[in-house]
């Protein structure tokens, strides 16, 4: 709900600053507890801790950062809402499921890809300069100074 408000109150970035904290206490439990690359069972040995791992040690790079104004950098903040798949595991594997359709179907995409861009390069070179020129009836004489495209 925070990050689809305009218009963000004052006390914003103390929400934001706890909600960070937990994160990364959570980060820090969990690797004292698991370990951190020490078989299956290690934090980094599953991917959703990937993910919630890359998401907040971004989130604290651009806390610390002198550009963490720029648009770029708080459009990418908007990928916290990605550490919500790993709570639900329907969710989970709906995305698990999309993503093994996306690598057996990497072939037909890479194919239309290809397509379209030999398409738009066909297009580009037939057609380049062409379609710039148009016509235009000035206005009339009749002292109507607003302009009137009726071709």
């Amino acid at each position: 709900i925070l990050m689809c408000m305009s218009n963000l109150p004052e006390w914003i970035l103390a929400v934001e600053n706890t909600l960070l904290g937990i994160y990364t206490f959570e980060i820090l439990v969990k690797v004292i507890a698991r370990g951190i690359w020490a078989g299956s069972f290690s934090f980094l040995g599953d991917l959703w801790n990937w993910l919630d791992f890359s998401v907040t040690l971004f989130e604290l790079i651009t806390r610390s950062s002198p550009l963490s104004s720029l648009p770029m950098f708080k459009t990418i903040r908007t990928l916290r809402i990605l550490k919500i798949i790993p709570l639900n595991h329907g969710l989970q594997s709906i995305v698990v499921t999309l993503v093994q359709c996306l690598k057996k179907l990497l072939g037909a995409i890479a194919l239309a890809l290809f397509f379209l861009t030999v398409s738009s390069l066909f297009g580009m070179g037939l057609f380049m300069g062409n379609l710039k020129h148009k016509c235009v009836r000035w206005p009339q004489e009749d002292g109507n100074d607003v302009m009137y495209n009726g071709t």
